[in-house]
């Protein structure tokens, strides 16, 4: 119940400052190692200062690379690799988390008739290749 009333920023404090066993059992949750859900965290909290603060996020590069998890254990996210530095990947790891949280949500082919409603807009520079609908995050 307290995580619900924390704001972000503080969500990403209480995760780094818990026990090592406390951050596996919460990153086993969403089926990831701590390590790379603690990236995960960290690059989520950077895109929503950027939001508040009212910043680009495009053609924005972060300087932190997210993780991956692990290539023979999770193929999904190597095929084809995505920036861990680009809004791509951190706009598959939202699709990811929410298909993992709640199977019958919406989000994936709402952000996909989003990007198709400006095709004049080119996703690569967010970091997302070609074929991205077609990639196995994305998939539902």
């Amino acid at each position: 119940m307290m995580i619900e009333l924390m704001d972000f920023g503080a969500t990403l404090s209480f995760f780094r400052g818990v026990s090592i066993g406390i951050r596996r059992a919460i990153a086993a949750t969403v089926g990831q190692p701590e390590e790379v859900v603690f990236s995960w965290l960290l690059g989520l909290h950077i895109i929503r200062n950027r939001c508040a603060h009212h910043s680009r996020l495009w053609n924005w590069r972060s300087g932190t690379n997210v993780k991956r998890p692990n290539k023979r254990k999770h193929p999904e996210w190597w095929q084809p690799a995505m920036p861990g530095n680009q809004m791509g990947m951190m706009l598959s790891i939202c699709c990811y988390w929410l298909n993992r949280i709640s199977p019958e949500n919406t989000w994936a082919s709402r952000a996909m008739a989003l990007f198709e409603s400006y095709p004049e807009v080119p996703v690569r520079n967010m970091g997302l290749p070609d074929d991205w609908q077609k990639h196995p995050l994305w998939k539902q």
